[in-house]
């Protein structure tokens, strides 16, 4: 999409470009829907997310209630691991938390430790996906504005040839996926032999998010030399943007899988998919 159909708008014509699109998603779904009867059909068993609500609503409602550090005080479902409920957010606990009103009877009033449990899991990894927001929002501008810069550059590859500048995002999945399979089978490797320990899920997610910001900075840096040529009455050539690209593209490697493998492994295993 961003190689043949942009080259296709920019030489060909737009009605073209977007006729290829709409063929290609034609065929996308006539593929999915040849695969129905292929497909596993869970039926459904309720939404994840009332768990999660309740409790919400069990623990205040119980607001008041004394904590208990006795096992047999909590409720527990047939199939949990949790025995009791863990220190951090300890005022979700009375959602557990036994009383002697009759809350046993009322779903909205009792939750089983494993729920509590649950819920807290993804408190915990609420600021990393706040994290994962402000680092991607300028990472797609970012990604976005150098279109616009490469419409004032030199855009020239050898003599008969002009990069469209639609095509420069395929520069990010080149690097990403290059670095990916070098990871796989290079960095990681040599790293866990190095330190006698695997690079963690959040080093990764850190690691791209460092090499972001040090996208963002060469970008900045580029665009001050694209400024100063044109002051000069000169165009850039448009190989300046590729390094704050191939840049994000490495990020990308690092900070997407270790996003995945941290959000999969932490998550209550009722909301995986």
């Amino acid at each position: 999409g961003a190689t043949a159909i942009v080259y296709t708008q920019d030489n060909a014509s737009w009605k073209l470009g977007f006729g290829l699109c709409a063929a290609a998603n034609l065929v996308s779904f006539v593929v999915f829907v040849s695969g129905k009867r292929l497909y596993k059909h869970d039926k459904p068993m309720g939404s994840p997310f009332t768990s999660l609500i309740r409790v919400v609503v069990a623990a205040t409602v119980k607001r008041k209630a004394v904590i208990s550090s006795k096992e047999e005080d909590y409720h527990h479902e047939a199939k949990t691991s949790a025995a009791m409920p863990s220190r951090s957010f300890r005022f979700l606990n009375r959602a557990a938390l036994k009383t002697k009103d009759g809350s046993v009877d009322n779903m909205w009033r009792l939750c089983s430790v494993q729920e509590v449990e649950d819920f807290k899991a993804i408190l915990r990894l609420l600021p990393l996906w706040l994290a994962i927001i402000f680092v991607s929002t300028p990472m797609v501008m970012q990604t976005g504005l150098m279109v616009l810069q490469a419409l004032v550059t030199d855009r020239g590859l050898g003599l008969h040839f002009n990069v469209p500048a639609g095509s420069l995002q395929v520069i990010v999945l080149i690097s990403a996926s290059t670095v990916i399979i070098l990871n796989k089978w290079l960095v990681y490797p040599m790293y866990q032999k190095l330190t006698h320990k695997p690079l963690t899920s959040l080093q990764k997610v850190g690691i791209g998010q460092v090499l972001t910001i040090i996208s963002m900075a060469v970008s900045a840096v580029v665009e001050a030399k694209r400024l100063k040529t044109v002051e000069n009455e000169h165009l850039m050539s448009v190989l300046w943007l590729f390094p704050p690209l191939v840049i994000v593209g490495i990020g990308e490697a690092f900070q997407f899988p270790g996003n995945i493998e941290l959000f999969y492994g932490e998550f209550p295993e009722s909301l995986r998919n």
